[in-house]
Order: C-alpha cells, then structure tokens, then sequence
C-alpha cells in the first residue's frame, strides 16, 4: 500500500495536465509542500524522493528544492 504522501503526489502530478501555472506559482506550490514536509522537524527520505518528483513535473530546478529543504 501507499503511503498517504506517495497518494497525493500522484494525483497532484495528474491534476498539473490541466492547469497552466507561471513559473512563479509553480516555485511557491512547491515551497508551500516542502513546508508541510518539514512540518514535523524533518524530511524523510520517502517525502524527499516525492518532492522531487513533484519539483521535476514542475519543470523547476533541483538546487530550488534543495534550498527549501535545507533552508531552517
């Protein structure tokens, strides 16, 4: 079974097809789910590999995510 986060990564990444977002909005989406992520203390490894798939289908820059992950 899935865990919860693989679940909405999944269809996060499906809902994306239909939408038309800007750069911009696509960086702050994903700066918002990396916060959730790091709402317990840390980012497991699971959460991640989902972020950076979600930051992939997004089209944006891995070093961005790196840098909201390990920004405090």
């Amino acid at each position: 079974q899935d865990s919860p986060s693989v679940f909405l990564a999944q269809q996060f990444i499906e809902s994306l097809e239909s939408l038309d977002l800007s750069k911009s909005r696509k960086a702050l989406l994903l700066e918002k789910i990396a916060l959730i992520a790091k709402a317990d203390g840390e980012v497991s490894e699971l959460e991640r590999m989902v972020l950076a798939e979600v930051c992939a289908e997004l089209c944006l820059d891995s070093a961005f995510l790196d840098r909201l992950v390990n920004t405090v």
